[in-house]
């Protein structure tokens, strides 16, 4: 595929109706609740690597608390990551990679389809990969919210093996 160049990513809900959302000590806010979603993906995009730039701006409510955030990562290696996030309106919330494919930019490189935090999907070149997560017996509060069955199952076995206190 080459060498990752971008990333994009936006994520917006409209829930600022919320309470917690309105409250920074509680964690509220745009980047809070959902912009982490974009930084994970463009860490598990570039590794490691850490950016060497930051860039950000945001629209502030009359708390205090940010209602929608840009934020730009530059890399060293040339790449840039371009995340948005919102909470007061749902936006088309999907994640591009696009890659250097031998000095052409290939616009065709990955796509993670709506929702994609949580994406049962992988768009390539070659075609579109998809991963089904295990039925359940009740709906989830957010789309695919039965893909967070394995980090419970995970952190309920460290539990019993004595791993972890609660």
């Amino acid at each position: 595929m080459g060498k990752p160049k971008l990333v994009t990513a936006q994520f917006g809900l409209n829930i600022s109706h919320i309470p917690r959302l309105a409250n920074l000590e509680q964690g509220g806010g745009s980047l809070m609740d959902l912009g982490i979603y974009n930084i994970q993906f463009a860490m598990l995009v570039f590794g490691n690597e850490m950016p060497e730039e930051i860039v950000t701006s945001c629209v502030k409510n009359e708390k205090g608390v940010d209602v929608t955030l840009g934020l730009i990562l530059k890399y060293k290696s040339g790449g840039i990551a371009q995340l948005t996030s919102i909470i007061s309106a749902r936006i088309k919330s999907e994640a591009v990679v696009y890659c250097d494919n031998n000095g052409q930019f290939d616009i065709k490189s990955l796509t993670l389809p709506y929702p994609f935090w949580s994406t049962t999907e992988l768009i390539t070149p070659t075609g579109t990969l998809t991963f089904p997560l295990p039925p359940l017996a009740e709906k989830t509060t957010y789309p695919n919210g039965q893909g967070m069955r394995y980090e419970i199952d995970a952190t309920r076995r460290s539990i019993l093996a004595g791993k972890y206190r609660v």
